[in-house]
């Protein structure tokens, strides 16, 4: 598994617009799950979203898509604002935030980016995922109604293997992510993240 993040603010990256007109706000409404399209391509997906959207979360989710990039293969995007207002307005702390994940799901990657500050940030996990497994953090700018400041973009990507198909091989994906997400200190209790495997 290939785990990874970068900035993408300026020019003409794109822009996270938070509250666009399909927006289900699973905060407030989390039975709307099933008006979701892509939950229902991708079983896994509803269990990130509605963990990602519970109280004890440090963000919420406000838009995803999923597709098949090619044959035995599946990919997913989720954007994600912040809850916390510091968050939300300093890319530098998103950066922050988005490394202490990173680290949770590939232990060694602080020591690498210590010792060769200039490599590659994809840190290769040996923990018997997929090896065409991938997770890709890429913090953008970001605007919900008046405020702008910045979001998070999560890239998930699984091909076929010999013992698991492609989506439940994402949905494994899925569940490392929520693990790593909500076991921080800062700024909600942890709590306990499951995600459903359909075995597909």
């Amino acid at each position: 598994m290939d785990v990874d993040w970068e900035v993408e603010i300026g020019g003409d990256a794109p822009v996270i617009e938070a509250q666009w007109s399909g927006l289900i706000d699973l905060r407030t409404h989390p039975q709307r799950i099933d008006e979701i399209f892509e939950v229902s391509s991708v079983p896994q997906l509803g269990d990130l979203l509605l963990v990602l959207n519970s109280e004890n979360s440090p963000v919420w989710t406000s838009k995803c898509d999923v597709w098949e990039p090619e044959p035995n293969a599946n990919g997913c995007y989720v954007d994600m604002l912040p809850r916390e207002p510091q968050l939300f307005g300093d890319w530098k702390e998103m950066e922050r935030f988005c490394q202490a994940v990173v680290r949770r799901i590939a232990p060694k990657a602080e020591d690498d980016a210590l010792e060769n500050p200039k490599a590659s940030r994809a840190f290769l996990v040996a923990d018997g995922s997929a090896e065409d497994t991938s997770l890709n953090l890429i913090i953008r700018r970001a605007v919900n109604g008046g405020d702008e400041g910045f979001g998070i973009t999560a890239y998930f990507a699984a091909a076929n293997s010999q013992v698991r198909g492609a989506k439940s091989e994402l949905g494994a994906l899925m569940g490392k992510f929520l693990d790593a997400m909500m076991d921080r200190d800062f700024p909600a209790p942890p709590i306990k993240a499951k995600i459903r495997d359909t075995g597909e």
